[in-house]
């Protein structure tokens, strides 16, 4: 039977990527809610950083199946690019 599974959320797909890259031992941190976390500096960095001993460091912005940045989110893919 071939059935088309459901897009998952990005709360579904956060705790996936967060479980697996730490039991392959990655550091992963993450601010749950950042939309509510005091900031400073410039808005839009990537929801997740992941980075490991001799290893490239990834940072990860999280979308649904829509796929659309912010002005703030395109200005930091381009400049970790």
């Amino acid at each position: 039977m071939n059935v088309l599974a459901r897009a998952m959320t990005e709360d579904e797909l956060l705790p996936a990527i967060t479980e697996t890259a730490t039991w392959n031992g990655w550091l992963v941190p993450h601010i749950r809610r950042s939309d509510r976390a005091i900031q400073q500096g410039d808005p839009g960095f990537p929801d997740l950083v992941i980075a490991k001993a001799d290893r490239m460091t990834l940072f990860l912005e999280l979308k649904t199946t829509d796929c659309k940045v912010s002005a703030d989110q395109a200005a930091w893919i381009k400049a970790l690019s």
